[in-house]
């Protein structure tokens, strides 16, 4: 037996699917949590003051919200690993629809870095029109 023939054992490759699943749950902060506090208003000019005034916590969500994408795009392959024997086909298409899922999200958050794009200019000429046309985008 060389060193290349090593197979971990079902419960080994169960934890690591586990454990970057963790990952993808914790990216409930950048879908749930801060998107409650970035656009929170009624109206327009109120949801542009919001993102303006927590443009720190939307620079985390994004940067949370990528973590999220890149482990989504790990944790099929993981899963392939470990559901293959049960069905090697099913989990080909399994890996397919979760990876053609995480180039979709990334697009989404460019609308994101644009509002971002838009903060890091002047404050006083923060068009109200431009951003909410990004975040309508996202």
């Amino acid at each position: 037996m060389t060193g290349s023939d090593f197979e971990p054992p079902p419960h080994a490759k169960a934890r690591w699917a586990g454990a970057i699943y963790l990952v993808v749950v914790a990216g409930m902060f950048s879908l749930g949590y801060a998107p409650s506090l970035v656009f929170a208003g009624n109206n327009d000019a109120e949801i542009v003051q919001s993102i303006a005034s927590h443009e720190r916590l939307l620079q985390l969500s994004i940067v949370a919200e990528a973590i999220c994408y890149l482990a989504f795009l790990i944790l099929p392959l993981a899963l392939h690993r470990f559901l293959a024997p049960a069905g090697r086909f099913t989990a080909m298409i399994m890996v397919a629809l979760a990876t053609m899922s995480v180039p979709l999200g990334f697009a989404g958050l460019v609308h994101l870095l644009d509002i971002v794009r838009m903060l890091a200019g002047d404050a006083a000429q923060l068009s109200e029109v431009a951003v909410m046309t990004a975040l309508n985008s996202y």
